[in-house]
């Protein structure tokens, strides 16, 4: 028998029968020296070589860490982040301009300038240096368009600003000229106004206006309107990071969801934007390309091309010109602050869509009144079928307000009377703008969340195009159409000879009872249709554009009264009225 292996008893302990110090190992039990058996003491895995003499790991419950609260910013930390904010947003939007619409890689050039003007100025802004500092003197731009280039060699830094929460509840009312005067201000003051989301779609349209792309301002609007351009909802193009800091007017601002962006917002947003650039860096922008821009109308109109010198003729004659302000006040220099007093006929934009519709009333009525051509040269000598131009724009016209603006402040008794299209619209709107993004979503799961995942946002089927929306073929088309349609009308005799003598012959010929709609109510049938598409295609109400077109008529009508006292006067002689 092999000899025991034995091993000593701890400091100060023996056999509790005997004194003994040692013991040793037998059959899994523990003996002393002198064979007594110590209680209390059991060997396993007495057979397992590996596992002899180990004990085993020690698991500790690891404790959760408590993820702190991400810390808002707040006073000039809030606004700069605020602006790198917009600074991502109008990237995002130069860079569809850019890829989707196919404007000139100088807009992104152009708009980086522009930013820098409005924003180098912001005391708080750190992230602003020297490079800035050096171009804060005038910048002048003919009248031609001096376009501003990219420079190649630096980078600029671009920043936007605080949102509009304290002062957008009344700027999408027209704004008069004291209103509009006071909103004017200087970007080096303490009191440093920043820039609103809505500031970024003016920016936009001043670069296109600055290298001289033929957009409109409906285009930026509509854009903006149908999510093309980022716009509603721009918060999630934002890094969750990013997003978790900003207080919660900022929150607000980016979310635009709460932006009720109807009628002239914007072009009152650009003209305010275009006036501080005067004020504060005396920039005098150039005229539209309006060659171009007479064409995209006459096209999206499907109207016949003899509008083109006429609607150039009837600006020509007021004295108007096709950069702002389009009318030069009184006594007062050309470069003048001062407002007219049609303060959206001082958008040249807005001239442009004015003098179209005018030209247009004129030389095709919509009344049905048989007006006669006095010769070969007279406009009347064509004749529109509006029958065909109806039916052409019979579904292109869409008075449903967009979705965001529909179910953000619907009754909620609504709800149990929809159909289930509107229901299942509803529950898309209320997925893709109320809800947080995908990934704040996966953090949050619970067992609910995985059970009853949300769908997809599921898209309509593709419909027919609105105004503005369609495809350049499908314009051409439809313009193709209704000119096919048009009828030659031969000139009127005035004289004729029945054999007794010339005898004259009454007729109504051009300009004879023009009519006049002062009021949205007063529009009907065609008038009401032409008025609704040149409405959609320019960005303004519907009430808008009867205003501005009626003021416009106005200033033709004095224009027309003053020639006949100035012809009267010249010929000492009375003269019949041309109306």
């Amino acid at each position: 028998m092999a000899g025991r292996r034995h091993h000593r008893f701890p400091r100060g302990e023996t056999c509790d029968d005997c004194p003994a110090r040692r013991w040793y190992i037998e059959n899994g039990h523990k003996f002393c020296e002198n064979g007594h058996q110590v209680e209390g003491y059991v060997q396993f895995d007495i057979d397992v070589d590996d596992n002899f003499g180990k004990s085993g790991k020690v698991i500790r419950k690891k404790k959760e860490t408590k993820k702190g609260e991400v810390k808002q910013l707040s006073g000039k930390k809030a606004k700069e982040l605020y602006m790198m904010c917009q600074q991502v947003i109008l990237r995002k939007q130069i860079a569809w301009l850019i890829s989707e619409k196919g404007i000139s890689n100088e807009l992104d050039g152009v708009c980086r300038d522009l930013w820098d003007f409005r924003t180098c100025k912001f005391i708080g802004l750190t992230m602003v240096g020297n490079k800035v500092g050096d171009r804060k003197g005038k910048a002048n731009a003919t009248k031609q368009g001096s376009q501003s280039q990219p420079d190649s060699g630096s980078e600029r830094p671009l920043h936007s600003s605080q949102g509009e929460e304290a002062q957008s509840s009344s700027d999408g009312e027209a704004l008069g000229r004291t209103k509009l005067q006071s909103k004017i201000k200087s970007w080096a003051s303490e009191k440093w106004e920043m820039p609103r989301m809505v500031d970024l779609l003016a920016l936009l349209y001043l670069g296109c206006l600055l290298i001289q792309e033929p957009v409109r301002i409906g285009d930026i609007y509509r854009w903006a309107m149908n999510n093309q351009l980022p716009f509603i909802g721009a918060i999630k193009i934002i890094p969750k990071e990013i997003r978790e800091r900003l207080p919660p007017w900022a929150h607000k601002s980016l979310h635009t969801r709460y932006f009720k962006f109807e009628g002239t917002k914007l072009h009152n947003a650009v003209k305010i934007l275009m006036l501080g650039y005067r004020k504060n860096y005396g920039l005098i922008f150039p005229a539209i390309p309006d060659p171009p821009l007479l064409l995209r109308y006459i096209k999206d109109l499907a109207i016949p091309p003899e509008v083109y010198v006429y609607a150039q003729k009837l600006w020509s004659l007021l004295g108007f010109r096709l950069s702002f302000p389009t009318s030069k006040p009184k006594n007062s220099p050309l470069d003048s602050d001062r407002i007219s007093k049609y303060p959206l006929l001082d958008v040249p934009d807005v001239l442009l869509v004015v003098a179209i519709v005018v030209a247009t009333k004129s030389m095709f009525p919509f009344d049905g009144i048989e007006r006669q051509p006095l010769s070969i040269d007279d406009p009347l000598t064509l004749k529109m079928n509006w029958d065909i131009w109806e039916a052409e724009f019979a579904d292109t016209i869409d008075d449903k307000l967009p979705n965001h603006l529909i179910f953000e402040n619907m009754d909620p008794q609504r709800i149990w009377t929809m159909s289930d299209e509107e229901k299942n619209e509803y529950l898309d709107w209320y997925q893709e703008t109320q809800l947080d993004d995908e990934e704040t979503l996966r953090e949050r799961e619970t067992d609910i969340d995985r059970l009853f995942p949300l769908q997809p946002i599921s898209r309509p089927a593709k419909t027919a195009a609105k105004v503005g929306d369609e495809d350049e073929k499908t314009i051409l088309a439809r313009l193709q159409r209704v000119l096919k349609a048009t009828e030659f009308v031969p000139p009127l005799e005035t004289n004729r000879s029945d054999g007794n003598g010339p005898q004259s012959v009454k007729v109504k010929t051009l300009g004879d009872d023009y009519p006049h709609y002062r009021t949205v109510e007063e529009l009907k049938g065609t008038a009401k249709q032409f008025y609704q598409v040149a409405a959609k295609l320019s960005g303004l109400s519907l009430n808008d554009l009867v205003v501005t077109v009626i003021s416009f008529e106005m200033k033709l009508l004095s224009w027309q009264r003053a020639e006949e006292l100035r012809i009267q006067k010249s010929t000492q002689g009375p003269i019949p009225s041309a109306q």
